[in-house]
């Protein structure tokens, strides 16, 4: 599994994954392409299947199990959204269809809900029609809001962003449309999602992007530069580290933390470091909250620091 806290995926599996859907047909295709399943034996009320219920492909020759919202159907034949990398459906493989119970009030009783990704109508955004409908701010509350747990990835191989679970920002209840922190891979179309009530987003554990680093090469004397930003405006985490390796800098380097106060980005921090006085490595923030983008920037006295590579190493939790 990639991407995320596999006892928490598991977790949520045992309790969840079960309790929200119902089997109601399945058997063996006799055919079929990238958007359908044809089943000959079968003898369907026509688009009995296109609100509420999904299709469960597993690729005979292969193995690998595929799961679409279903949108329309005819006596014979499922329709729904593409396979990934050009999978059809063939002669021999298995399916089963299913039926979320209720994905709006469930066993749970509005802690979690689940649906099926049918479109993906912006950067980090993914529509679920089946929980349209529940209220403006149901799920994008300032104070405490849902989170968006990628329970299955569509493309059957457990690849990012399966097991991620990132916080809601945004709710369209016309249209069911979500709108989330960035996963470290695009949600798709097929894409099984949990939404979570923030308590029970906290007990799974995997809560947040994964540890983020990477290096900076700038020219630190020649002015102020951005080093990275962390977070989001109007998004809760726990800061848990913010490291900096500075060993390549000659010079004295001032590092400065900016964050908005009130709409207005403030300089919050600043302090002034040597690696001949302070080390080549230095631990600058420690299990701290924001809630506003914080910015870090650094700026050397010593114009041999120009063109330097100055990495960065931070943590963070949603909360």
């Amino acid at each position: 599994m990639n991407g995320g806290d596999g006892v928490g995926q598991k977790n949520l599996e045992l309790a969840l994954a079960r309790k929200t859907e119902t089997g109601l047909d399945g058997g063996i295709a006799t055919g079929g392409g990238n958007t359908t399943l044809d089943d000959a034996n079968k003898d369907w009320t026509v688009n009995q299947f296109n609100i509420g219920f999904y299709v469960h492909v597993i690729k005979i020759t292969t193995g690998v199990e595929y799961f679409r919202a279903i949108t329309a159907n005819t006596a014979t034949q499922l329709t729904f959204a593409a396979l990934p990398g050009g999978v059809v459906v063939a002669a021999g493989d298995l399916y089963s269809i299913r039926q979320v119970s209720d994905p709006k009030v469930n066993w749970l009783q509005g802690l979690s809900y689940y649906g099926i990704v049918t479109a993906i109508p912006g950067a980090n955004q993914f529509t679920i029609p089946t929980l349209g409908g529940l209220g403006a701010g149901k799920f994008a509350d300032i104070i405490a809001p849902f989170s968006a747990f990628v329970f299955r990835d569509a493309g059957g191989a457990g690849a990012a962003p399966q097991g991620e679970m990132q916080t809601i920002t945004a709710y369209v209840s016309a249209t069911g449309s979500f709108t989330t922190t960035a996963f470290t891979a695009a949600v798709a179309v097929g894409d099984e999602i949990l939404i979570l009530h923030p308590s029970l987003a906290q007990a799974t554990k995997s809560v947040g992007p994964p540890p983020t680093s990477g290096p900076v090469i700038a020219n630190w004397q020649a002015a102020e530069q951005n080093l990275v930003s962390i977070g989001a405006n109007n998004v809760r985490y726990k800061l848990w580290s913010l490291m900096i390796d500075m060993n390549a800098i000659v010079g004295a380097l001032t590092i400065r933390l900016y964050s908005q106060i009130n709409g207005v980005e403030r300089r919050i921090y600043q302090q002034i470091f040597t690696v001949a006085a302070d080390g080549p490595g230095r631990w600058l923030v420690n299990g701290v909250g924001i809630h506003e983008a914080l910015r870090v920037t650094c700026q050397s006295d010593n114009a041999g620091d120009n063109g330097a590579t100055i990495a960065y190493d931070y943590f963070l939790e949603a909360m």
